[in-house]
This record gives structure tokens, sequence and C-alpha cells, in this order.
């Protein structure tokens, strides 16, 4: 099966399914469909580029010199805030859902990295989302990680996962207050 057509049949599951009943976009004024600072952006899936290849006007596509297996190259897809919606990268469509493999098991989480910018984020838990959103989300990455490209880099993702909350963990135990305050 081509890559393409992969792609377009994961897209189709998420098509028609948001996080909540009503636009999350509301929450926060779209803060994950604004145009972000330089180097920000969502990484594209691994062949997921084909669904680029016309590189559409709203968007950059850059190679980085990050590797999510030892040779993948990670493709970072930064978006001028404008996207066609029908085209935003599977990314996108998941957030602030993540895939997260681990010894050959696949979880749907709230990703750690998307705290920051998304209150879907924070406070409340995946059960909390429609419930046919989860679900697609999670028969979309099984497609995907059905591959072995994607499923290096569903591994790789959920180490940096792993990594960024190991680090705020220790973050916010050394910023913690030690005693009383001077005065």
């Amino acid at each position: 099966m081509k890559p393409e057509s992969v792609y377009r049949m994961v897209y189709r599951l998420l098509d028609e399914v948001t996080p909540l009943p009503a636009d999350c976009g509301t929450l926060c004024g779209g803060a994950c469909c604004k145009e972000n600072d330089a180097g920000t952006g969502m990484y594209l899936y691994p062949y997921e580029i084909n669904m680029f290849t016309d590189e559409p006007d709203w968007c950059d596509l850059t190679a980085t010199l990050d590797k999510y297996d030892g040779r993948g190259t990670l493709i970072l897809l930064e978006c001028d805030g404008t996207c066609d919606r029908s085209r935003r990268p599977f990314g996108c469509r998941i957030f602030p859902l993540a895939p997260y493999l681990k010894d050959g098991k696949l979880s749907i989480i709230v990703d750690p990295r998307a705290k920051g910018l998304c209150p879907l984020a924070t406070g409340i838990s995946l059960a909390d989302y429609q419930p046919e959103f989860v679900e697609n989300v999670r028969k979309a990455c099984n497609i995907l990680r059905k591959f072995k490209e994607c499923r290096a880099f569903m591994e790789y993702q959920s180490r940096l996962m792993d990594e960024w909350e190991e680090f705020r963990h220790t973050f916010q135990t050394s910023n913690k207050p030690k005693g009383d305050c001077p005065q």
C-alpha cells in the first residue's frame, strides 16, 4: 500500500471527530493553530511528506538534523496559522493526544509537551475527551504502527515525552522553596 493511501485512510478517521463536542479553539484562541516562532511546528510522521509534495503556501517543510531511529530524518512542518484544515498533518489531527509506544504496547495519552500550549492538556483526563475522538486516534495509530518506520518514530516520540516529563519533574522539584523565606 502506498504511503499516500495509508495517510488518506488515517486522515479520514480523524476528519469528523474532535477532542470536545464544541470548538476547543474557543478556550485558548486557537493557540495550536497560530503562527509560532521560527523552528516550531509539527513533525511529520514517516512518509507523510508525500502528502505535501506541492508544499502548500501556508507551510514550510524543513528537514532537521535530528534522526528518529538513527537514520530517518525528521521533517518539521511550520504553519503560518492558515492551513487548509483538510490537509493538516497527522500530529495536528490528534493534538493534544499522542501515541505512546513502549515495549510494543500502544497507549494513547495526553502529550505532556502540549501542557504549555493547550488547556486540554492540563487538568483533564483522557476520559474527558470525546470517546469517538480517542478511539479514532487509537485506530489511526494502530494502522500507522504496522509500518516499521512509523513504529520507530512513535518509539522515538515516546522517549522524548519521557525525557520531557523527567525534565519537568526535576525542574519542579529543584524550584520548590526550601524552608522559610527570608524577610
